[in-house]
């Protein structure tokens, strides 16, 4: 028997964090799984990197630290969210923990970057005023398979990395 009297060491304690993490995982079970990609998207260490790249004929698009391109929604500027529901399953909002007070970004990244409430432990990373999401269709880094997709309202679009104005923020392809 494990115990203080034989000096044998116990398992160790469960913390918070790991409480915490298992406590989200039943939650987003108990939800059905429309929880999943929320609590699956938010950061463990750091704030993610946002930086520009290149995926052809697209020079300058934003991506996140893993290269995977990021879209905005036209109808959601000024952090007026219109993807919830079914849509954020096929486009993962780009989510920082609610304490998170800055992203790093790389070089080639000029607009303004900001954040738009989700939930009381999350918030959605902007750019010049318009939240961030991933397509899931996009499997890989470097793939623009979202790009000028009518839905949810409007039209998803590449976000140029070097736009400083809103009206500026979609991309437009060089041939």
């Amino acid at each position: 028997m494990l115990g203080h009297s034989t000096g044998t060491p116990r398992a160790p304690r469960r913390t918070a964090a790991r409480r915490t993490g298992a406590l989200l995982g039943v939650v987003a079970v108990a939800l059905g799984g429309t929880a999943t990609a929320a609590v699956a998207s938010v950061p463990r260490t750091t704030a993610p990197q946002l930086q520009a790249t290149t995926v052809k004929p697209y020079t300058g698009i934003l991506a996140n630290a893993k290269r995977h391109s990021l879209y905005a929604l036209s109808n959601e500027s000024k952090g007026k969210l219109h993807c919830t529901g079914m849509c954020l399953t096929y486009w993962p909002p780009l989510l920082v923990s609610s304490s998170t007070k800055s992203v790093t970004v790389g070089k080639g990244v000029k607009g303004k970057i900001g954040f738009v409430k989700r939930s009381s432990t999350t918030k959605q990373v902007t750019f010049n005023g318009f939240p961030l999401y991933r397509y899931s269709g996009d499997t890989g880094a470097g793939q623009v398979s979202g790009e000028a997709i009518a839905a949810d309202g409007g039209t998803w679009y590449l976000v140029s990395a070097a736009a400083t104005t809103t009206s500026a923020t979609q991309v437009k392809p060089k041939h």
